[in-house]
């Protein structure tokens, strides 16, 4: 798991967008730490589960993609909305 904390530290990715699944994954993991300890921020539909403003970097919780149950769907495809708006904004 180093190898993934590596690419949150030293990648070249501005977004990064986590499943919750994924996000209680590593939280159990000591490599993670920093998920336990971090302020909750919520921006819009996503939660913020950390941002590097030297670095220009954001890391979201988000349902994945593939989340189609209809208890998840309305958030999820808000999400999706968000994530839209984010990647148009970076175009211009």
């Amino acid at each position: 798991m180093i190898w993934l904390q590596d690419v949150f530290d030293n990648g070249g990715s501005k977004f990064i967008f986590i499943p919750p699944t994924a996000v209680r994954l590593m939280k159990a993991r000591e490599e993670f730490s920093w998920l336990r300890h971090q302020g909750k921020r919520i921006a819009g539909d996503l939660e913020v589960l950390r941002e590097n403003k030297g670095r220009q970097q954001i890391i979201y919780r988000m349902y994945h993609l593939s989340n189609y149950r209809e208890k998840y769907y309305a958030k999820l495809k808000k999400q999706i909305e968000q994530v839209k708006n984010i990647v148009i904004s970076e175009r211009n």
